[in-house]
């Protein structure tokens, strides 16, 4: 138990010597600017860099986005003077980017429609020869979940094999060739394909018209320690009633104290709120496994639920608690018998946490920092 609580507290005070450092050179800004940490990854200023982070962003066509990947995931000429060495695969508006991306890079398309043509594409190459490949399948017909399942894992084994190590791979996705039963296939194709290799992120690129939007799965060329349980729709209750809900809007959050900046999977609790207030009824219980610095909870209270949070970083769960603490509910709203926790605690003990009832929980409901927490609590 003790060793437990040590790698905790080392982890905690890892991220937060980042996030200090983060601050000093934030505060400084005004007179001297920010050059940001030291670029291993790619040829962009910082600035460029940092407007690739966003999770959800404008779809500008299929050519438009690959262009960007290309650049945000290789070097024109690495450190050790070998090019960067990129692979683009599917759809024919990618040809272009063969003449477009900046040389000297190495970059090679091959048409394809369908996953399984995809597939025997990536079985021809070199093992360990790329430096990032893409493959866009939009077009792509139903396979049922079992076949999404058994497709997937066999393209990201190959897609593992060709990546050079701890390289990067992305995946784009239609939404709206779901399966039969109306199950989100990116949802099993992203559990499946994590056994042979690693999620790291995941981006939705929205249309200007509201149609169903496209799905991005960012891969990296490393063995995922934790893997993961498959979604299928037997582990899931649909509900039957129809939700008036859009495909994407745009929140319009309150402004953000310096604290809450810091946590690297902020969400706005006003986008919280249109979630709760859909799938809960007042009193009901909201839990948030990867609570932050508190927005589901500032939610619940605003929409009068009761909310559980679980943070692992005791410095997030403080930071929580005071906005529990400061935030203020509607006007001649009484807040006094809704009840909301803060536990710090790792989410992957839920069923292990004394002050936890799986049984009271209505919604569940959470924004994991996957990619920035995992890099700097592996330092």
């Amino acid at each position: 138990m003790n060793g437990s609580n040590n790698h905790k507290k080392d982890q905690s005070a890892t991220l937060f010597e980042d996030i200090e450092e983060d601050r000093k050179s934030s505060s400084n800004h005004l007179s001297k600017k920010r050059k940001g940490p030291p670029n291993r990854m790619n040829d962009l200023n910082y600035s460029t860099w940092m407007k690739y982070q966003k999770s959800f962003f404008r779809w500008n066509g299929l050519a438009h986005f690959a262009y960007e990947c290309a650049n945000f995931f290789t070097k024109k000429t690495w450190n050790d003077g070998r090019h960067g060495n990129i692979l683009l695969i599917g759809d024919e508006e990618l040809r272009a980017l063969t003449t477009q991306i900046e040389k000297p890079r190495i970059v090679d398309y091959y048409p394809a429609k369908s996953v399984n043509s995809a597939i025997q594409i990536l079985k021809q190459e070199k093992s360990n020869s790329r430096d990032y490949i893409l493959i866009s399948i939009l077009k792509e017909n139903d396979y049922g979940i079992e076949g999404i399942i058994n497709i997937a894992r066999e393209m990201c084994v190959e897609l593992n094999r060709a990546l050079i190590e701890e390289k990067y791979c992305t995946v784009i996705l239609p939404t709206k060739y779901s399966s039969k039963t109306g199950f989100p296939f990116v949802w099993s194709w992203a559990t499946a394909a994590r056994h042979p290799i690693r999620l790291r992120d995941e981006k939705v690129g929205v249309l200007d018209s509201y149609e169903e939007p496209i799905y991005c799965l960012y891969f990296q060329s490393i063995k995922d320690e934790f893997g993961s349980k498959l979604i299928l729709p037997k582990d899931l209750k649909f509900e039957k009633q129809k939700f008036n809900i859009p495909y994407w809007i745009i929140p319009k959050p309150p402004p953000r104290k310096p604290n809450e900046i810091l946590h690297p999977a902020k969400f706005p609790e006003t986008l919280i709120e249109e979630f709760i207030s859909i799938f809960t009824n007042e009193g009901d219980t909201v839990l948030d496994p990867m609570l932050g610095t508190g927005s589901t909870l500032v939610a619940a209270k605003n929409q009068k639920r009761n909310g559980i949070g679980i943070e692992l970083i005791p410095e997030f769960s403080d930071i929580a608690k005071q906005r529990i603490e400061d935030s203020v509910p509607p006007l001649f709203e009484d807040s006094s018998k809704i009840k909301l926790s803060v536990i710090t605690d790792d989410a992957r003990n839920l069923s292990k946490i004394k002050d936890l009832s799986i049984e009271s929980i209505d919604y569940c409901i959470t924004s994991p920092p996957l990619l920035v927490n995992a890099k700097k609590l592996r330092k």
